[in-house]
């Protein structure tokens, strides 16, 4: 049987592969676009208005070389967590992150996907092409395309027992021939992977775009049937579970943060249940990837390895980082 041996968190925004001197194009991004806005009201605000109520103190987080500082930090976060996959001898990971737009779109967004082709592509040149800040971090999906196996026996039986506990699962066996997994994937391959290859099962939950949104208490119990499923797979399986994005953003909510954080360390299933829709909007809607990975693997014990709050405006607005492990 198949057992869940560690589990890995980490923050995938472009902000964290943007160097900071570059860090006021993603601030003309929040002006420009201020439906991401999105406080944990859940309601939108323009940069303005963010900036007229937000905290004068809040203008210390911009200072140019603090900004350096939490971009050095979450680097060294970022390799240790490499560092923590490749000693842990894996035979598989499951990824669990979003799709923003990339794959899925208003034609048809499912709550819950899985991919189960035989092959999964990553295509970071859709990165390098994008306007704007896209351009400084496409490093991060890498340079050039890149395949990685997936076991589709074992996603297709993932798929199927998922459905058998309630779940009903929408499923990929091919991608679009223009393009790859998305960047939430991408990611995992390119900065925590370091481009090795390591068989990957992508569990995509549609954490951004409503009305289908899944809500903290059902990203929690899908995250533990996975669970269950995975340790009832076939073979003596060494598998790790990934969860790629978050925290908050694109307005930073540290005493938010810290609530999830919490009761992820403390295992407490009830309040990690609990967290309202309106408080996981925007980006901060990915924290239900740190959900549903945390029940997946209840036996194990998180540990925080670095929480960066990493502030671009004076308005507040920026990517809270998180960086974890369960072992």
């Amino acid at each position: 049987m198949a057992q869940i041996v560690l589990g890995i968190a980490s923050s995938h925004s472009p902000q964290l592969s943007t160097p900071p001197e570059h860090w006021d194009v993603l601030v003309k991004d929040d002006m420009a676009r201020p439906h991401k806005l999105i406080g944990r009201d859940g309601r939108g605000r323009t940069y303005a208005e963010l900036l007229a109520q937000a905290d004068p103190n809040i203008a210390k987080q911009i200072d140019p070389e603090l900004k350096e500082h939490r971009y050095d930090v979450c680097q060294r976060a970022i390799h240790n967590l490499a560092q923590t996959i490749e000693d842990g001898r894996l035979d598989l990971l499951f990824v669990i992150g979003d799709d923003q737009d990339e794959l899925l779109h208003a034609d048809n967004m499912p709550a819950f996907s899985m991919y189960w082709g035989e092959t999964l592509m990553f295509s970071p040149r859709r990165f390098a092409q994008a306007p704007g800040y896209y351009r400084y971090s496409a490093w991060s999906y890498g340079a050039e395309e890149a395949v990685a196996p997936v076991p589709s026996a074992l996603a297709k039986n993932t798929i199927e027992a998922m459905s058998e506990r309630g779940f009903d699962v929408a499923a990929s066996h091919q991608l679009p021939d223009d393009r790859g997994i998305g960047h939430a994937f991408g990611f995992v391959h390119q900065r925590l992977l370091n481009g090795r290859t390591l068989p990957m099962i992508p569990v995509l939950i549609n954490t951004f775009y409503a009305p289908n949104q899944p809500t903290a208490r059902r990203c929690y119990d899908f995250g533990q049937a996975l669970g269950e499923v995975i340790h009832e797979l076939p073979g003596n399986l060494r598998v790790g579970v990934v969860a790629s994005g978050g925290l908050s953003h694109f307005v930073v909510d540290s005493e938010l943060d810290e609530q999830l954080l919490y009761a992820l360390q403390t295992k407490d299933r009830e309040q990690l249940r609990a967290f309202p829709q309106e408080a996981l909007q925007s980006g901060t809607s990915e924290a239900r990837n740190w959900i549903a990975a945390a029940a997946a693997m209840p036996h194990l014990d998180m540990k925080l390895i670095d929480y960066v709050p990493c502030y671009r405006s004076p308005a507040g607005t920026g990517c809270a980082m998180g960086f974890a492990e369960w072992s």
